[in-house]
This record gives structure tokens, C-alpha cells and sequence, in this order.
């Protein structure tokens, strides 16, 4: 959800000439595979790019890992490298992988500067986020070096945009307030009118064999979960890879958010 409200912020900023629902070939000075898709279809893993989980082999695309690298390079790398299995954008749903590191990617040329300088400037300094950060540590060998200190966070550079932010409690409970105020941050307007309703509409497609469906939904960054006891959805939640699971009830009105930490390095965990 983080990472899907700053390209919805940037798309609200008429200087930038971007819009999240047009093709990226327009923001992007080469030419390559996914040109016809859309920011909007990368952040609601519509794009037709396989997720990660669906293609044994997914060579150049796997550069979205790799904390040496720059996003922009990877960005360029995943935009032409064709992967197999690829398909027409806007007719299969394909959880998560490289269409989330191509959106960063887009987002830098956009707004021309790096994925955490651009989230700091446009979503971190106007809600008053502490140590929110984007990093690389989901398959690095540099975990161990991760001891729980922003300052130890590792692929800065090349933050994994789907899923390579720290935060803390009191910084995601401020991204959920602003999810619930229609995007303001206290007196600071981050998203632009509308923007959160948008980011919660279903976008879900008929789910790319043999990938298992879930049976839930998906909107830009929000997982969404169907309720018996009222006629609209109002469940959105936003699951980490390290035990961070936060949500939103938009029908009572509150947000949660819960951190599982684990110092235990010796029994192979790192803390979350």
C-alpha cells in the first residue's frame, strides 16, 4: 500500500505529466516488452507479467533482489526481458514480483529523483514518518547484517518496492490514517481527492493457471476480503513478508497494524 500511494501522489501532481492509468512506454526513453501496460495494472498485478511465484526460471527479472543493484538499470532490465508465460496486460491476475520493481522504476523517471528520496519529499515528510525506508533484504545474503537499526539496512538503491520498507508502529499507523482521511496526513494533502477510494477499487482478473486463487480481492496494494454483514467490502489489509500485517476497516472506521519481531538469529529468523 505504501509503495502504490506514492505513484498515485506523483499521478497527483499535474507538473509531472503522469497518469497511472496510461501506458509507461510514455515515461520511459527506451523501447522494450511491456510498453502498453500501465502503472495502474503493475501496483494490481494485472500487467500480464508473471508473478513470482508462476515461472520457474525468472532470469533477468530476478535483478529486483539483488541490493548492489540501481532500480533504474533493473527497471530497464525487467521492461526487456520478455518472461515466459507473459500475457496481453488486462486479462490475468498474477500475484506480486517484477511489475512492482518496474512501477519504482517508472515512478524515478517520473519524478526524477530515487524511489526513497521521492517517498520521503512526497509521502514520509508530510505525514511525519520517523524511520519509514525502503532497503533490499528479502533474498540477500546481507540479512545478517540487518540488527534492527535503520542504518543497517541494506539495497537502498535498489529498494525492493513490493516489499523492502522498515517502519515502525507509529509510522504505518500514520500511512493507515492517512488511508482513512481520503489522504490527508494532519493539515497536508498527500493524495490528491478520491485517490484512496480509487487505490480500494476490485481489480482482480480470472488468475493465471496454475497460480491458486485466493478467493480474496485486490485493489493498489490492498488484499481485499469479502464481509457477510455489509453489502460493500470494507476489509483491506496489506500483509508483510517478515510478520507485519496491517489493515483497514472503512465501515467502522479504524486502522491496525502489528509487528512481529524475532531477535533469534541463531534459530534463523531476523527481526521483522
Amino acid at each position: 500500500m505504501p509503495s502504490a500511494s506514492l505513484l498515485v501522489a506523483l499521478d497527483g501532481r499535474k507538473r509531472f505529466g503522469f497518469d497511472i492509468t496510461m501506458p509507461i512506454s510514455n515515461y520511459l526513453p527506451y523501447e522494450g516488452y511491456y510498453g502498453d501496460v500501465s502503472s495502474e495494472q503493475l501496483l494490481s498485478n494485472t500487467s500480464g507479467i508473471p508473478g513470482i511465484n508462476h515461472v520457474s526460471d525468472y532470469g533477468p527479472h530476478l535483478c529486483q533482489f539483488v541490493a548492489e543493484r540501481k532500480l533504474k538499470a533493473c527497471g530497464r532490465e525487467i521492461y526487456q526481458s520478455l518472461l515466459p508465460h507473459t500475457q496481453p496486460p488486462g486479462e490475468f491476475y498474477s500475484y506480486g514480483g517484477s511489475p512492482w520493481q518496474l512501477a519504482g522504476a517508472v515512478a524515478e523517471r517520473v519524478g526524477k529523483n530515487g524511489w526513497n528520496s521521492l517517498f520521503k519529499k512526497y509521502i514520509g515528510t508530510p505525514c511525519d514518518l520517523d524511520v519509514f525506508k525502503y532497503g533490499n533484504m528479502l533474498m540477500s545474503d546481507k540479512r545478517a547484517m540487518w540488527d534492527g537499526d535503520p542504518a543497517s539496512l541494506v539495497g537502498k538503491r535498489n529498494p525492493h518496492i513490493g516489499g523492502g520498507a522498515i517502519s515502525n508502529l507509529r509510522d504505518y499507523g500514520k500511512l493507515l490514517r492517512m488511508q482513512l482521511n481520503d489522504g490527508w496526513c494532519g493539515p497536508h494533502r498527500v493524495l490528491p481527492e478520491g485517490a484512496t477510494e480509487f487505490m480500494r477499487i476490485e481489480r482482480k482478473l480470472p488468475v493465471l493457471p496454475p497460480e491458486p486463487d485466493s478467493g480474496q480481492g485486490y485493489g493498489l496494494g490492498w488484499w481485499i476480503r469479502p464481509q457477510d454483514e455489509f453489502p460493500e467490502p470494507n476489509i483491506y489489509f496489506d500483509p508483510g513478508g517478515f510478520g507485519a500485517h496491517a489493515w483497514i476497516d472503512t465501515q467502522r472506521g479504524y486502522g491496525a497494524i502489528f509487528l512481529v519481531e524475532n531477535l533469534s538469529q541463531a534459530a534463523g529468523g531476523i527481526p521483522g
